[in-house]
């Protein structure tokens, strides 16, 4: 349409800009469908040959669903008519999140509780060390809504193992994909190299030492694909590797920060949120992981930097690195309509 003809036009795109600000106040949101019926009428008044030669193509793409009247919601004292209004549909106010509208109707508003966190990617770019349990994919998940995209790296036990642990690290990849788009997944075999730290003797520091290598190829891996921060399902003393000690020897294998989100959980608390995000399923069917395999007898669970320094210079640990990125694939991720088929199918196979 010719805007020289018709200068009080409203585009659509001012029109949805003025409906997006509308989002904070009814009040806007009037205007804007006055103005809108204003323009209807005067197209209906004009000369068809004045806009004959207009044509477009609107296309609406919607993914699951929204209830657009518990969106945006009324707090303060606008609340009690919205409720009486949406009865048992109506969302708690003390769960809503507050909003601060830049021009607003001079109403306190809230946005439903599942629209908080940040846009994913926001806040950079992480890769999350994946196991096969419930820990893992939720603490991915935490970051996400905080706006880390993440990328993925799983440790396979193969050659000792079969290729179980795999598949299962796949789904729960591709069931975090969405909540973030296509991602990555590293998977690498760690079996050998674990073999090797068991043959020189680590006893009660093998698992220990098996993360402390775990977080070194991670780390190699993180760096080399634009990645500024590792993430695991740590949950403070939860197993014998997760004392604070063990943590903090742990992680200075690594030069990227490591984030644990999930420090202070309790397993009920990571297990009803992993039944929440659809990742339990996953996590609970049957598979080979490596941190079971060679467990020494008993475990240290207060270890130092030190101690593992001293009984890593018995090995050649930058080859072992090496030939372990060697052998990494990288996959990638993307979620598909047919994930809950794979992981029935899987279930059932099991």
């Amino acid at each position: 349409m010719d805007p020289q003809k018709f200068p009080n036009l409203l585009t659509r795109r001012d029109f949805f800009r003025q409906a997006a600000c509308a989002g904070v106040g009814t009040l806007a949101l009037g205007a804007a469908l006055r103005d809108f019926r204003l323009i209807n009428s005067a197209l209906a008044q004009s000369s068809p040959d004045a806009y004959s030669d207009y044509k477009a193509l609107v296309c609406v793409f919607m993914s699951g669903g929204n209830d657009c009247n518990n969106l945006i919601i009324p707090r303060g004292s606008g609340y009690a008519n919205y409720a009486a209004i949406r009865q048992n549909l109506a969302v708690p106010e003390n769960v809503l999140h507050p909003m601060v509208p830049e021009n607003g109707d001079g109403n306190d508003y809230g946005f439903h509780p599942a629209c908080g966190g940040l846009p994913v990617g926001s806040s950079g770019r992480a890769l999350a060390l994946l196991s096969g349990g419930y820990d893992s994919p939720v603490a991915a998940f935490r970051l996400m809504r905080r706006g880390l995209a993440c990328d993925f790296v799983h440790f396979t036990g193969a050659p000792l193992t079969g290729p179980a642990s795999a598949y299962k690290a796949y789904a729960l990849a591709r069931r975090l994909a969405r909540f973030q788009g296509e991602t990555r997944l590293w998977l690498v075999p760690l079996g050998q190299a674990q073999r090797e730290l068991a043959l020189a003797g680590a006893g009660a520091l093998q698992i220990v030492a098996q993360r402390r290598l775990m977080l070194r190829v991670a780390d190699r891996i993180a760096r080399g694909h634009g990645a500024h921060a590792l993430v695991t399902g740590d949950s403070l003393g939860q197993v014998s590797s997760q004392t604070l000690s063990n943590l903090g020897t742990v992680e200075r294998a690594a030069e990227l920060p490591v984030l644990r989100p999930l420090l202070a959980w309790g397993k009920e608390e990571i297990m009803a949120e992993a039944g929440r995000l659809g990742t339990a399923e996953i996590s609970r069917l049957p598979d080979e992981d490596c941190c079971s395999l060679l467990l020494p007898r008993s475990v240290a669970t207060r270890t130092t930097p030190a101690q593992l320094d001293g009984f890593e210079r018995r090995l050649d640990l930058d080859d072992t690195v090496e030939a372990l990125l060697a052998k990494a694939q990288c996959l990638p991720v993307c979620a598909g309509a047919g994930e809950d088929a794979d992981v029935s199918s899987r279930r059932a196979a099991s």
